[in-house]
């Protein structure tokens, strides 16, 4: 007997009011022996359920019935609630949006939380954005539930565009981005796609069934250290707050007139351009080797503009 199914269950019966062995047995692919045995496991633990039988009937609490008043004070409960919102208004997630009414029934007069008053907005849109984000966040979270294989049109980060099918497993959001976590079929291994990267996401009307994750996920090693490089900072402070945010303050230290950091980044197309974005505001001490990359980078973006200028 797992007891997070029975908690489930015990959560289905305050939010619902009523409920009936053969619904749980088939909401949570148990047999209806078993579902009748998850409710006399509450009865035993003092939980008042009572039975009705006939057309209509099924399993109810008293409706003096309610968790212990410490089971999660005010401020974690409004912080929990506020959080799913929060995530739940990004996915439109029928589970996240079921949890929801759940944790709210077990408290009377819990507030019906919306972005506009709660403490917590997610948006990992861009600015500007109609919706499109949104939508292909909420169709990536679909197809993960139904386990339905997508045909991806992508755009990896050195610009190549290739049509892949793919079976989504997971998505996954890090520094602000959301990323869908997929078995490739064209790799024939798992990737993590970058939701903005995705010019078009479709279902190809197959199913499939899910593979076991690997040991180890993509969560803890973004880039390897093939591919990775030491770098080390010089920032003005009129750059600080922007470099902060790309870094993480804890990597910043004070150092004379300015800050000095020393962090590891993955080494990627995107990490000279990146650092080029900071125009004079930060400069890299070491390795010579980026350096001299990131100069030869800055000669090319100005003669570009230098021959345009002599045409003029």
């Amino acid at each position: 007997m797992k007891t997070d199914t029975l908690i489930c269950i015990l959560f289905d019966l305050l939010a619902d009011g009523r409920i009936t062995a053969r619904e749980e047995a088939e909401k949570y692919a148990i047999s209806l022996r078993t579902a009748f045995r998850y409710m006399d496991a509450l009865t035993v633990a003092n939980v008042p359920i009572y039975a009705e039988r006939g057309k209509g009937g099924g399993f109810g609490l008293l409706g003096t019935h309610k968790l212990p008043a410490g089971f999660l004070t005010e401020g974690e409960f409004n912080a929990v609630t506020e959080a799913l919102s929060a995530v739940n208004s990004q996915l439109g997630s029928a589970q996240l949006q079921s949890a929801l009414q759940k944790l709210k029934a077990t408290r009377k007069g819990a507030p019906n939380l919306t972005l506009s008053s709660g403490n917590l907005i997610i948006d990992a849109g861009h600015w500007g954005d109609t919706g499109s984000y949104k939508q292909k966040l909420a169709a990536a979270e679909k197809s993960i539930e139904e386990q339905r294989v997508l045909t991806l049109k992508y755009h990896d980060r050195t610009g190549v565009f290739s049509e892949r099918d793919v079976e989504p497993h997971a998505l996954l959001f890090k520094q602000g981005l959301w990323y869908l976590y997929a078995f490739c079929r064209l790799r024939e291994d798992f990737r993590l796609f970058k939701l903005g990267r995705i010019e078009q996401m479709g279902e190809t009307g197959e199913t499939f069934s899910r593979r076991p994750l690997p040991q180890e996920l993509p969560l803890w090693q973004w880039f390897s250290a093939e591919n990775s490089v030491n770098v080390k900072f010089e920032i003005k402070k009129s750059a600080l707050s922007d470099f902060e945010e790309w870094v993480g303050i804890e990597h910043i230290r004070p150092s004379g007139k300015h800050f000095a950091a020393e962090v590891r980044l993955p080494d990627d197309g995107g990490l000279i351009s990146k650092i080029l974005a900071f125009g004079t505001g930060i400069k890299v001490i070491a390795p010579e080797s980026l350096k001299k990359r990131i100069a030869a980078a800055a000669r090319e973006v100005a003669a570009l503009y230098t021959s345009e200028s002599k045409k003029l």
